[in-house]
């Protein structure tokens, strides 16, 4: 008896064997990984000292890893550098100390907790006469303080201190006149002021950074959000997360003011560039996380992380790296906040949200955790604003520990879980139907947890690896609702019954060979199951039926798909030259839990040129497949088959130009996204803000043959000083499928947007306005008068509705004790209380004596001014 390679048995040895392909594959990492000690050679004897000196670049390295800081320059300390200490864990200050002044070098106290490494001769062989020539040295982005920073003058060499300030001794400049003052740094471009006649006066120096390899970030379209470093020209810190007014103290909903972006104002899960809200990727510590968003049913309103423990979200909406695939449109990559030294914690409390977070350190810093417990106050509000709108509740909780192994070996667990309990009910005095159920109604309950352990390791100053082991647990629960002013002819019900088991393990290695030379490669296997129970009654209305959409009564989808995905992937990072970076990256995809397996190849290029003069050209150039996932299969709409990947090429080409040191940059993009086999998706024709949008009359099935998106952002940032910031965005943008032969936009297409904003703080004081205005979305439109006799020729999203403008704001007030903050803030969103429309909502009225149907519509309307307060209360 022969096995065909579609058959069940074959399948499974199929997917074993894969898995054991990608297993072997990452037992290398885990096994050296799990050695816990850095790598390299063994400089020890048997009585615990070196023979000939362990690498001072690992002694820095382990003390680092203990929480210490140190400022040194390349020229005083270089990879084969070696150090006579004693090789025992873990080492002291005391013995970095005394080993530095074998090398003339010592320990000096520098700004925060930091320690700078110095020459002994210019720092602790008496002070320095007179200077006839001091300075300090600024970064020329930022215009903070550089230390370390190597300054000559005729053979005489000093290093700034903490300040960045330097002084020479007058007898060794006038020992050499007419001298050029020669100023360098790692990371920094080197500079050369010639002698002059003001020699003698303070000067200041502004220093350009130059990116080493791993530091470089070619790929255009990359957006960073607190924390992130890199050549990026959008960044929003820390302050701005918080001082950005948005409805729900919402960590993830400042993206919606990024260029590209397409929204409403009710969902933390914006439109990325055209693309549907299930193209984005949303990692958390590595971790991919599935739909992340409370009430994801109804329009995915909130993300699930606390703002306090977020420490970085990187957004990139084209363009991104080979390590980021199966989604084709955005990423968000979400650190949390790992730069703990000591205990703290923070209460807050708003009409929205009420969370408890804290974080602390073990065994005198070599551990460290934190948590976090949030809890939705909607259920709280409804109840004073409208109790028959339901009872909405959502909470979310997080928890993590690291603990260094090693040195250079730490491990981490954590866990994070989402939990929605949602009941909204519409009541009206209608009879009862023959489902027994009054008005319209929706129940959802929701949970979402995930566990995972990461191991990382430093195996040296230029290769660093992580492996994440991880698993994710989905169970879902809906049940419907009836609706229609008829229930005989619009009564529907749905019960929505999904479950799902994620496993997953990942490997991620980065090696830098040389400042000009990096590599980056990584791969991933995950096996996957899942559930689906559905059942729908549908009956479609009057409405339906003149559209030409088909009358239903039943459907029942019950499948239980199981299978294998995973991915292999490497990149390379080049600096040919010191105006040219380079990445090329390809990307091996393959999925096999639907009818067949599947696998993809994704090409990735992207160049930086420094054009000079604060001038930089990013262009990228890639492909990114998506396949369906195995919670995505569209069961509520009668699917039951996975459907064939898609994929889209980007192509990107943009300039951003820094204005001196005005604190004005600038930045223009232009890009062009072909999306070709697109899946076929069910959307509402008139109206997608209903309850259950799968059971509406005017719910339809869009088949386009291809799709495209193309558009020009250009962004100017200003921030003279910390006090103060602003931005201004303006994107034009064309979003659009091909059905049938004919070019249709999309429905979240809007032609124009602009994002605007401020933040202002002085002293205890905070505030902070945003604007967000942009053409109205696309709808499709019904005519005033409806003939009974003949169908609807109706064009699909060829109306817009009208243009959306949000104007919000927040003003904080703080108060500071030793160890504690009080701050009191209040929000308004949609201060103007401008009326947005979001959809149109139809009803026929029969015309008397006629067969025709008068047609009757009614705005729905988005969020009015939406006021809030609150206080947060931190202490350490």
């Amino acid at each position: 008896m022969s096995l065909s390679w579609g058959s069940l048995r074959v399948r499974e040895l199929r997917l074993r064997a894969i898995g054991w392909l990608i297993a072997v594959a990452l037992l290398p990492g885990l096994s050296l990984a799990a050695a816990q000690a850095p790598s390299g050679p063994d400089h020890s004897r048997d009585d615990g000292h070196p023979v000939d000196g362990l690498p001072l670049a690992d002694v820095i390295t382990a003390l680092e890893a203990s929480g210490e800081v140190f400022v040194y320059s390349s020229d005083l300390i270089r990879p084969d550098t070696l150090i006579d200490v004693p090789d025992r864990r873990p080492f002291s200050l005391d013995d970095l100390r005394r080993g530095l002044r074998a090398l003339d070098l010592t320990l000096e106290r520098g700004t925060g907790q930091s320690w700078l490494i110095v020459p002994i001769d210019t720092r602790e062989r008496g002070a320095p006469p007179p200077a006839s020539v001091e300075g300090r040295v600024l970064d020329a982005q930022s215009g903070e303080p550089v230390a370390g920073v190597r300054v000559e003058i005729g053979g005489l060499v000093l290093y700034t201190d903490a300040q960045g300030r330097f002084r020479f001794p007058a007898s060794g400049v006038r020992a050499r006149p007419a001298q050029a003052v020669h100023v360098s740094r790692d990371g920094y471009q080197s500079r050369q002021i010639e002698a002059a006649p003001s020699l003698d006066a303070l000067l200041e120096i502004p220093l350009d950074p130059r990116p080493e390899i791993e530091e470089i970030i070619v790929v255009s379209s990359r957006y960073a959000l607190r924390g992130s470093h890199g050549g990026s020209v959008h960044t929003i810190d820390a302050y701005e997360l918080d001082a950005v007014p948005e409805i729900g103290d919402d960590a993830l909903r400042v993206a919606n003011h990024l260029p590209g972006a397409a929204t409403i104002g009710l969902s933390a899960a914006p439109h990325f560039r055209g693309g549907l809200r299930d193209e984005t990727l949303v990692l958390f510590n590595g971790v991919e996380l599935l739909e992340p968003f409370h009430l994801r049913d109804f329009q995915s309103v909130f993300s699930g992380f606390n703002p306090s423990l977020v420490k970085s979200v990187d957004v990139y909406t084209g363009g991104f790296p080979a390590r980021y695939g199966d989604r084709m449109s955005a990423v968000l990559d979400i650190e949390a906040a790992d730069d703990i030294d000591r205990f703290g914690a923070e209460l807050m409390l708003s009409f929205l949200t009420a969370s408890a977070s804290a974080v602390g350190v073990v065994d005198e810093g070599r551990g460290r955790w934190s948590a976090s417990a949030r809890r939705g106050n909607l259920d709280l509000v409804v109840d004073l604003v409208n109790k028959q709108v339901g009872d909405p509740t959502y909470s979310d909780l997080f928890g993590s520990f690291a603990y260094e192994l090693a040195p250079l070996t730490e491990v981490e667990a954590g866990f994070i879980v989402y939990n929605d309990d949602v009941l909204l009910q519409e009541l009206d005095d209608l009879p009862g139907s023959e489902l027994g159920v009054e008005g319209e109604q929706a129940e959802s309950r929701y949970k979402n947890a995930y566990v995972w352990t990461q191991l990382h390791h430093q195996w040296g100053p230029r290769t660093f690896s992580s492996t994440v082991i991880s698993y994710g647990d989905i169970r879902h629960k809906r049940k419907g609702f009836i609706v229609d002013e008829d229930p005989e002819e619009g009564s529907s019900t749905l019960d929505d019954d999904r479950s799902f088991d994620l496993w997953n393990i990942g490997h991620r290695q980065q090696w830098r060979y040389s400042d000009q030379l990096g590599f980056e490669f990584g791969a991933e296997y995950a096996y996957q199951s899942g559930r689906y129970d559905t059942r729908a009654q549908i009956i479609r209305g009057e409405l339906a039926e003149l559209t030409g959409l088909t009358e239903e009564e039943t459907r029942r989808v019950r499948v239980d798909p199981d299978g294998a995905s995973g991915d292999a992937y490497g990149s390379v990072r080049i600096l040919p030259a010191d105006w040219l970076a380079l990445e090329l990256g390809v990307r091996w995809d393959f999925q096999d839990f639907g009818d067949d397996f599947e696998q993809q190849f994704s090409p990735r290029f992207s160049a930086l040129i420094d054009l000079g003069d604060d001038t930089q050209l990013r262009a990228s150039a890639g492909r990114f497949h998506q396949a369906e996932q195995i919670h995505e299969l569209q069961a509520a709409d009668g699917v039951e088959h996975f459907q064939l990947p898609q994929y889209s090429d980007h192509y990107i080409l943009g300039v951003s130009h820094r204005f001196a040191n005005s604190g004005v940059s600038a930045r223009v993009e232009g890009f062009y996204k072909r999306i070709r086999d697109p899946k076929r998706r069910y959307e509402n024709l008139f109206n997608a803000l209903v309850l259950m949008p799968e059971l509406a009359s005017d719910r339809v099935a869009v088949e386009p043959e291809e799709a495209q998106v193309r558009g020009l952002e250009a962004t100017l940032r200003y921030q003279p000083n910390d006090a103060f910031r602003s931005w201004l965005s303006y994107t034009r943008s064309r979003a659009e499928d091909r059905i049938d032969g004919d070019w249709q936009r999309r429905g979240w297409d809007q032609t124009h947007a602009i994002s605007s904003g401020f933040l202002w703080q002085a002293r205890q004081w905070a505030f902070s306005a945003a604007v967000l205005w942009h053409s109205g979305w696309q709808t499709t439109r019904l005519p005033d008068l409806i003939d009974a006799d003949n169908l609807l020729a109706l064009e699909r999203n060829s109306s817009r509705l009208p243009d959306y403008l949000s104007v919000d704001v927040r003003i904080a007030r703080s108060w500071h004790w030793p160890r504690q903050t009080l701050t009191l803030f209040a929000e308004i969103t949609n201060l103007l209380n401008h009326e947005n429309v979001g959809a149109y909502e139809y009803s026929l009225e029969e015309i008397e004596d006629s067969d025709d149907y008068r047609v009757i519509s009614e705005p729905v309307t988005l969020l009015p001014l939406v006021p809030s307060i609150g206080v947060r209360w931190t202490f350490d």
